[in-house]
Formats: structure tokens, C-alpha cells, sequence
């Protein structure tokens, strides 16, 4: 059985395509890739999560974009006894869902070229099976796509309550790999007025409580593969 803080532990100590540089027992982890370096702090709940309803913070330095991402399980339902169909995998929106869905804040502004976004929407949600390890399955979707979702019919399930499920999504949602070349290349997340106004803001509240994990990447893209010089 997995946790949500399990899981957000797991992804902050390891991160696909980086080496794992060092790491302390206060929860600060750094990988490095080529010449980009990325620091991923750990700790429990507290003031970033309460103040903006995620999990998971990168801020893409050198690309001047910022993602955050909020923790879901998918709980396995099994189908009943008169019904071949397979087990299903689902999330329900509760309470606490919403509340911090509510948090999340509208970030958007107009781009310049050098500042272009596929999409500007800084928040997604992470849902993962809860007797899965790891990120292996996930489904990562903006918050803007999530909303669209849950108003549609393909959210009901049979007894007409909302669910986030694989197969009302219907494979449209970003994988782990694809979303993290997304947030490297700078392609989604806010914009650099956004992204500097939360860096400042990240660092102060981080500095008084490492309350959640937050993943700073800086430092030039480069794509040869060589790694930092230690």
C-alpha cells in the first residue's frame, strides 16, 4: 500500500534522466544533468502547501517557468460479481480536493516570444495507484484539463458520481517522462514575472519551514549529456 507522502518522498529522491548528486538528512536532495542542476527539499505539510494546495515545486531557473503539482491516490475498485468487467482504477473528488483546488491561483499573463508557453497553467495534479510502486502508470493532468474533465459525462461513473479514471480520459493526459521534458524545456508553467515573483516567495516561506518538497531547476540546458562539474 502507498502512501501520497510515501510517493512524494520516492519522487524527490529520484528523478529520471538525473544523477543524484548528494543529498542530507535535512531533506535536500541535488541532481545534476549536464550543466543543469536540480534541488529537491523534502518535509512534512506546512505554510506552501497551505498556501498554494500542492505537493511538488519546480522552478525552472535558466527557462524562467514554475509547475507545482498536487498528490492524488487511485484507488482499485473491483467490479461486481456479476460483471466480467476488469478492475478499475479511480480517484473521487472530496472535500479536501476542493479545498485545495481552491488554493490553486490563476497565474496566467501575456507572453513575449522568448517567454512562449504551450500551456501557462502553472497547477497539475499527479494521480497514482495506490498499490503501484513508484510513478510508474501515472496520470498527470493540468488543472485547467481536470476541470474541463470533471464537468464533462465521461467523469460520471455508473451511479453518476465523479471519478478521475483511465478509462474516462481515454489516454489524454501527460505521462512522467513526457512531463518532465515539458518543465526542462520550459514549455509549460508560468511566466518569467510569475516564476520570479514565486521564487521569491518559495525561498522565504522555505527558509522559515521546509514544509513540502520543492525542486529548484537552474543553471543552462545542455542537451550533449555531460554532467556537472562536481
Amino acid at each position: 500500500m502507498i502512501l501520497e507522502d510515501n510517493l512524494i518522498v520516492h519522487d524527490a529522491r529520484f528523478v529520471p534522466g538525473y544523477r543524484l548528486f548528494r543529498s542530507d538528512a535535512t531533506g535536500h536532495a541535488v541532481f545534476v544533468r549536464g550543466r543543469e542542476r536540480l534541488d529537491v527539499y523534502t518535509a512534512n505539510r506546512g505554510p506552501l502547501e497551505k498556501m498554494l494546495g500542492v505537493d511538488l515545486i519546480y522552478v525552472n531557473v535558466s527557462k524562467q517557468n514554475v509547475v507545482m503539482v498536487q498528490y492524488k491516490m487511485l484507488e482499485k475498485e473491483e467490479p461486481a460479481a456479476d460483471d466480467d468487467d476488469h478492475p478499475v482504477w479511480v480517484f473521487r473528488p472530496d472535500k479536501r480536493f476542493y479545498a485545495e483546488k481552491d488554493r490553486m491561483i490563476d497565474l496566467r499573463r501575456e507572453a513575449s516570444p522568448q517567454d512562449y508557453r504551450l500551456n501557462p497553467e502553472p497547477f497539475y495534479f499527479k494521480f497514482a495507484k495506490r498499490f503501484q510502486g513508484g510513478s510508474q502508470g501515472s496520470i498527470l493532468l493540468p488543472l485547467e484539463h481536470l476541470e474541463q474533465y470533471l464537468k464533462s459525462d465521461a467523469a460520471k461513473g455508473p451511479q453518476g458520481g465523479l471519478r478521475v479514471c483511465y478509462e474516462g480520459l481515454r489516454g489524454r493526459y501527460l505521462r512522467e517522462t513526457e512531463f518532465l521534458g515539458l518543465i526542462r524545456a520550459g514549455y509549460i508553467g508560468t511566466h518569467a514575472e510569475e516564476t520570479r515573483l514565486l521564487a521569491l516567495c518559495i525561498s522565504a516561506l522555505m527558509n522559515g519551514n521546509r514544509a513540502l518538497v520543492y525542486a529548484v531547476q537552474r543553471g543552462e540546458s545542455n542537451d550533449s549529456g555531460e554532467e556537472a562539474d562536481a
